[in-house]
């Protein structure tokens, strides 16, 4: 069975470290600036969401429309979709966030898949990096091909507010837009320095990650609970975007591992171990991390009969199709 070191690859996703597209770019972000900065707490989730997404108590409840399919091609459903997020449907608008996210992305692959094709040009077959690189253009030929349908002629400038409106989706109330906001995979950009790189979009991840994924995890959604791990155990960006508390850590991860498929039930239990010994927990607080394990994971919702694949949610499914 191969193993899957999902604390690495989460804690890669989080950071937005060990990513092509930086290596392309090799830009450096706010968070170097922001060494070590202690847990503060938020003063408020959003005072002002970046989009204008209806969030007052005096307005009337907006009525769900109808969505355009995800499959389409977002040169046909860009204005309807940007129509309705702006006039507050956070449905539309967390779909709209993650599909421009989507083919901004999908612009990187391409931009990427061209690079390694120069490279490989010029690379004897008998290098030790030209498998490696020739491996990693199947892939992006497969990401190509997965986004095309909906990605293909989209202008790259018409992509920058991506991450705006998944906040302002999550700043209304969506977990799961919460979720995608928090761990980072909205912010990124192949192209542009991520929106973590400008002070606008660190305050707005600062202040908000931490108790949107708590609201996120009170909805139901798993993946709320690994990233939150991660923030009670060590700083993100720089940053202690939680305060740090071994206990919830572990018993996050114990949740965790409690509906995780099968594949990651042993990489989890090893990381729960090397936590519990790092993080020294006497027996009375291990035994309390077993309890708050049991109350979190009492929390998730619409758990798979096979368990959850963190992997493939976090690393495959950015299409909007999951937006409530």
């Amino acid at each position: 069975m191969k193993k899957i070191k999902i604390g690495i690859s989460i804690a890669i996703l989080i950071l937005g470290a060990g990513i092509l597209w930086w290596q392309l770019e090799n830009k450096t972000g706010i968070e170097a600036k922001e060494n070590q900065i202690a847990y503060q707490p938020p003063v408020a989730v959003a005072s002002k969401p970046p989009i204008n997404v209806n969030t007052t108590q005096s307005s009337p409840p907006v009525i769900p429309l109808p969505l355009p399919p995800v499959k389409e091609s977002l040169l046909t459903t860009f204005d309807d979709l940007k129509k309705l997020a702006d006039a507050g449907d956070r449905k539309a608008s967390c779909r709209l966030g993650l599909e421009l996210v989507r083919c901004k992305w999908h612009n990187g692959y391409v931009a990427a898949h061209k690079k390694n094709i120069e490279i490989l040009a010029a690379m004897s077959k008998d290098d030790a990096k030209y498998s490696q690189t020739a491996r990693q253009n199947q892939n992006f030929e497969r990401l190509i091909a997965r986004d095309k349908s909906v990605c293909a002629g989209f202008p790259m400038e018409s992509t920058t507010d991506g991450w705006r409106y998944v906040f302002a989706a999550a700043s209304a109330g969506d977990g799961y837009s919460a979720v995608k906001f928090a761990q980072g995979m909205s912010l990124l950009s192949p192209t542009e320095p991520r929106p973590l790189d400008t002070a606008e979009g660190w305050v707005a991840y600062r202040q908000n990650a931490f108790p949107m994924l708590e609201q996120a995890l009170e909805q139901g959604h798993p993946q709320a609970a690994l990233i939150l791990s991660r923030f009670h155990r060590a700083p993100q960006f720089g940053s202690q975007l939680a305060p740090k508390d071994p206990i919830k850590s572990i018993a996050y991860l114990m949740a965790i591992k409690s509906i995780a498929a099968s594949e990651f039930k042993e990489q989890l239990a090893v990381e729960i171990e090397d936590h519990l010994e790092s993080s020294k927990l006497t027996v009375a607080e291990r035994m309390n991390a077993e309890s708050l394990a049991i109350l979190i994971a009492s929390k998730f919702r619409n758990v798979p009969k096979d368990g959850v694949d963190f992997r493939n949610d976090l690393f495959e499914r950015n299409d909007g199709s999951e937006c409530r």
